[in-house]
């Protein structure tokens, strides 16, 4: 039975869920503490690269903590991907910072003032 949408996305998917999981209920460390969701996961075409985007709500200071704890966490997410997930090589993991939230605060902001203004 064919498939509706590619093998990628489906990866993509399952990645972006178990590594939300893994995050918030794996990871004791208390660096990795606050709101924090993973919004996307976007795979190389060869399947080798992961890039995982989150978007964490705090101060750019607390981000940056964040993110190089879980660049050294990386090992161990993908020790407990490779048990969850189905696949003959697992992809690199890139965590990145998904800035569309902020995008969208900004345009909402800039759109209340203009309205403000008329």
């Amino acid at each position: 039975m064919p498939h509706r949408y590619p093998r990628s996305k489906r990866i993509s998917d399952l990645m972006k869920e178990e590594i939300s999981l893994i995050i918030h209920n794996e990871l004791k460390d208390p660096r990795i503490s606050g709101i924090i969701t993973t919004t996307k996961v976007e795979l190389s075409q060869d399947l080798s690269l992961a890039k995982v985007f989150l978007s964490i709500l705090d101060t750019e200071e607390r981000k940056k903590e964040i993110f190089q704890t879980l660049a050294k966490s990386k090992g161990f997410i993908k020790k407990l991907l490779s048990t969850r997930i189905e696949i003959r090589k697992l992809p690199d993991i890139r965590f990145e910072e998904d800035k569309s939230l902020d995008y969208q605060g900004r345009i909402e902001e800039l759109l209340h003032r203009k309205g403000e203004n008329q």
